[in-house]
């Protein structure tokens, strides 16, 4: 009982951070969803730059993430950062872009499911 306790804690708390994170990160490409088309704005030059810039601000939150998260979330972020891996197999900027954004967003619904999930 205890341990369901602690992990609905940590997880709980770490949703909050997460969504905290996905905020910011979000406005850093200053992506919007309008009517299911999301879309971004990159810098006009540097683009590559920036967007490196951005997964490596990612991989450094991820990183202390796991340890707010008390390691529940160990297998989630992994997968996750699998995903993100994929997304360099593709050559244009701004789809690598939009779908790292639209990953981080969808990574918060799946914290959330995973708190529901210790609470049920």
């Amino acid at each position: 009982m205890f341990n369901l306790c602690e992990k609905g804690e940590a997880l709980y708390s770490s949703y909050f951070v997460y969504k905290d994170f996905k905020k910011e990160f979000l406005e850093l490409f200053k992506y919007k969803s309008k009517k299911n088309k999301p879309t971004i704005k990159l810098p006009k030059i540097n683009k590559e730059k920036f967007y490196t810039n951005a997964l490596e601000k990612l991989e450094s939150f991820l990183k202390s993430f796991n340890v707010i998260s008390k390691g529940f979330l160990e297998e989630d972020i992994a997968d996750f950062k699998d995903d993100v891996k994929h997304l360099q197999e593709s050559k244009e900027i701004y789809i690598k872009a939009l779908m790292l954004c639209e990953l981080v967003r969808f990574f918060e619904i799946k914290i959330n499911l995973r708190f529901k999930e210790v609470l049920e």
